[in-house]
């Protein structure tokens, strides 16, 4: 034994069985160490140390708190010059890193793009192995929601809402409910009563402005987003009575915009991960490539209550002027 008490190899370092066997925790405290973990990609790699440490943790955890966004580069699914192999480029805030995901069932898709009946927006209620989830398909072209559950052989429709609505912003499924916001209404459908229907009629000072919506613990919240001016107005929908009353402290919300007004909205408590509420946005600027002048994509961090503009990062990747895929920002999450 040496002077510390270890036992010592041949070369002078010390042996394995000096080390603790992490392997071997009690998995009730590996249990309460993974519930630490903010982040979604180290709860993987926390997940993946060895079985034991996998069997004590949940493969969906609720303790998670909105992970900052992942925005999905831009590509051309028909490049002549490249044959779609599937591979989706996402640029990782959290960690500042390209990640590479192969999605297979994405190759050939134009962005669920069929004439007029685009796919603006797809919701699950609950895991998918849940049969009572409901599955929720937003269409903007028509202003219609196509709806089912895991179980049931086919799609049911609903909405259909009078042009004096103007067009489609943004819809969500929060409680069994539907929302559809439009350019003077908000729209809200029961889905176990698709005939009755709640209409809100918006302010005409918010018909032009840009909205979308931001589900929360305690409902279901509309941001409005004044640009290019940069304030953005947050209100939650109440129904006793009916109006959307506005939420005067924002500084928790940090918001993610986009070219073409692609928003998305995240509400959390946790400051260290979300950082005093930033703006982050990504904009495209026309570049001279190999073969013809593309667009390539750089994100910026916009400190609201100081009006700072940072670059996060510049040049992510590039993309066709007419791409039929935009930049768009994901939430990552194990839904």
């Amino acid at each position: 034994m040496s002077e510390k008490g270890k036992s010592l190899n041949m070369e002078g370092s010390p042996s394995p069985s000096d080390f603790p066997d992490w392997a071997h925790l009690p998995l009730a405290a590996v249990h309460l160490i993974s519930e630490k973990v903010k982040s979604i990609t180290d709860y993987v790699r926390f997940r993946a140390v060895c079985s034991p440490w996998r069997s004590a943790t949940l493969p969906k955890p609720r303790h998670l708190p909105p992970q900052l966004a992942w925005l999905m580069i831009p590509y051309d699914p028909f490049s002549t010059y490249k044959k779609d192999d599937g591979v989706r480029l996402f640029y990782d805030l959290w960690e500042s890193k390209m990640r590479k995901l192969r999605l297979p069932e994405t190759i050939g898709l134009q962005n669920g793009l069929a004439g007029d009946f685009a796919i603006s927006k797809v919701t699950f209620s609950a895991a998918l192995t849940d049969p009572n989830c409901l599955i929720t398909v937003f269409l903007a072209g028509c202003k219609s929601i196509l709806y089912c559950r895991v179980k049931e052989p086919c799609w049911m429709t609903v909405a259909n809402p009078p042009n004096s609505f103007g067009k489609f912003a943004d819809a969500t499924c929060y409680n069994g409910r539907f929302y559809l916001l439009y350019q003077r209404a908000l729209l809200i459908i029961d889905s176990k009563k698709p005939m009755e229907r709640i209409t809100y009629v918006l302010k005409p000072e918010w018909y032009g402005v840009s909205k979308n919506f931001l589900e929360g613990k305690s409902g279901v919240y509309v941001l409005l987003a004044f640009l290019p001016k940069g304030k953005f107005e947050l209100y939650q929908f109440q129904e006793q009575p009916m109006t959307l009353k506005q939420i005067t402290n924002i500084t928790n919300t940090v918001i993610f915009d986009g070219d073409n007004n692609y928003f998305l909205a995240v509400c959390s408590d946790d400051r260290d991960l979300l950082d005093g509420g930033p703006l982050y946005m990504y904009t495209s600027v026309p570049f001279a490539g190999k073969h013809e002048v593309v667009l390539r994509y750089n994100i910026y961090c916009v400190k609201r209550d100081e009006g700072m503009i940072e670059p996060v990062v510049c040049d992510l990747g590039e993309a066709p002027l007419d791409s039929p895929i935009p930049a768009m920002w994901f939430q990552p999450s194990f839904v």
